[in-house]
Order: C-alpha cells, then structure tokens, then sequence
C-alpha cells in the first residue's frame, strides 16, 4: 500500500479513511524567489492523488465514480505560480512521474506521510477498492457467493426514469446502472455481495439472485441458541420465510339491499378517456411524477385539478 487517495475516494460507505501525517504546507522552509519548472508525464502518472493531497500546487479533477468506471479522476492540474520547486512531490510520487527543475530543501520526509484505515463495522465487502487500488495491496472477500439473473424477456417492464428500485435499494455498493446502449437498468456483478435486496424490491419480478454459498465466522460453540442460528442461516440460504402460526379466519356474510345501479351518460366514456390522457401527460413532467413517488399528494392532486381544469371548490 502505498497510501494513495483512490481507494477512500471510491468507497461506497466511507469505511476507508486517510490520515494526512504531513503536507507541504506544515513544512515552513521555503524556495524564496527561485525560478525553475515542473511538469507530469502523463504516460507514468496513474492519478493516484498523493501529491494533491500533499500539496496545493497539484490538484484532481475529480468525476463520478459509476459501476463500469471507478477512477475518481479524469485528470490532474498544476498550478505552478504555488510552486516553489521544492522538489518533495518528487520524492512522493510513487510512479516517478513528477519532474521538478528546481533546487532540493533540507527538509526530510517521513517513512509515511498519511495513513489509510479500514472500518470493518461499515465496509460493505463490495470490492471496489481492490478493483481501483493499483498496487494491488486491497484484498476482500466477499460474505455470500451466488448469481446475479435479470429475466430478459420480461425487461420490457422496465422503467428505470419512474421507478429505479433496484438503483435506490442498492445504494452502498451501486451494483446497478442505467446502460447507455441497452437503454435500461444493467449491473455489474463484479460488486455484488448477493444480499437480494434489489430482488425483493423489483415490483415487476426481473431480478433473481442466486445464493450458493454463505460464509460465517464460527463463534457459537455450545450456545443455547445455536440450533436456531444455524437454521436461520439455512433459510437464508433456500430464501425461506419463517413460518408464522397458522391463523382462524372468519368470514361474515353481511346481507345488504340491492346497489344502487349508477347511469353513465353517452359522453362519459369519451370523457374518461380525455381525462387518462390529461393524467398521462402530467405524469411525464418529472415534478408531479417525483410528487407521486415521495407521497407529496398535495402538489400532485393540486397537477391533476389543474389537468382536469377543475377550480379548487369542485369535488367531481
């Protein structure tokens, strides 16, 4: 490890922390009025952030970390008129890519100048710091091995502007994206920890996953309990719901008079369709639409009267 910035900048949870030990800025030796240069070879940089990090003369270009791109960083600036030539980010960077005209002050550098730890309580195991990490000095393992399946046939059903389960439910280890090319939700699996959350929360049944092994720290030995922790497992395992007692239902027949049979008028049914219409153009505009998925009743029957062209007073 060399203690770069890429894998706590792409972890989902922020179970990766980095502790700055030293940055340029502490370090009060100066190059007063020196002329010199610096520059990067793009060819051995890998943007791996150390020397933003450590000084200011240096700075990412940070970007959207997404499924099918990790890396944080489209690019990397300098900002020579902070430079003093000090020639330190040389020292620092890891791939030798930092090139400094300018003279060496006496400084001397830490073993380590910052330290990445790991919160084992919120790391979510999803891997994304060992897929980015170019050093390969990340390591995970995964809690559950299984298979991700979308139901092709049925992804017809899908509507990832107006419901989006599975990329909300998803939200630590954003297993799940909107594909440019398919036009539709996809994943990468390479990040999935099998938990079937996105599987139960699919309302159109498109997601299956596939658990085929689980694996567990053994620290129940002879505990009372152990016989039900192990079939807890197990039905996690078959996806087995706990079976709940069986219950008596009773059914009353409640004797009523005849319904009220209500005449509809010749124009009602070309009414009502004028009115689906008038619904289904208020649902393309994303304010009514968001209204509708957060339970905001008011502003969308408010949308609704309004494509109605009913006044505030009529309750028809």
């Amino acid at each position: 490890c060399k203690e770069c910035t890429l894998c706590y900048k792409v972890c989902p949870t922020r179970a990766i922390s980095r502790e700055k030990l030293v940055v340029r800025s502490s370090i009060p030796e100066k190059n007063e009025g020196l002329k010199g240069s610096i520059r990067i070879d793009k060819n051995k940089c890998n943007l791996c952030g150390i020397c933003a990090e450590f000084c200011e003369v240096f700075r990412m270009v940070e970007k959207e970390v997404v499924p099918t791109d990790l890396m944080p960083y489209s690019d990397i600036l300098i900002d020579e008129n902070k430079c003093d030539y000090c020639k330190l980010c040389e020292e620092i960077c890891p791939e030798k890519a930092i090139i400094v005209e300018g003279k060496r002050i006496s400084y001397r550098l830490p073993e380590k100048i910052a330290k990445i730890t790991i919160d084992q309580n919120i790391c979510s195991n999803c891997g994304y710091c060992e897929e980015i990490c170019p050093y390969d000095a990340a390591k995970t393992i995964k809690p559950i091995e299984g298979k991700l399946n979308l139901f092709e046939a049925r992804m017809a059903r899908c509507d990832p502007v107006g419901c989006g389960a599975c990329l909300k439910i998803c939200r630590f280890n954003r297993v799940w994206y909107v594909s440019e090319d398919r036009k539709r939700v996809y994943f990468n699996e390479k990040f999935c920890i099998y938990c079937g959350a996105c599987e139960n929360a699919c309302p159109y049944d498109l997601i299956m996953v596939e658990i085929k092994n689980y694996f567990t720290k053994e620290t129940i030995y002879d505990a009372p309990w152990r016989n039900a922790w192990e079939d807890a497992v197990d039905r996690i395992l078959k996806k087995e719901r706990v079976k709940q007692p069986e219950k008596i239902l009773v059914v009353e027949t409640v004797q009523t008079g005849a319904e009220e049979v209500v005449q509809i008028g010749e124009k009602a049914p070309i009414k009502g369709v004028e009115n689906l219409e008038r619904i289904e153009t208020l649902l393309r505009k994303v304010r009514y639409r968001k209204a509708l998925e957060t339970g905001d009743l008011n502003v969308f029957m408010r949308g609704v009267e309004s494509a109605l062209g009913k006044d505030k007073g009529s309750r028809e």
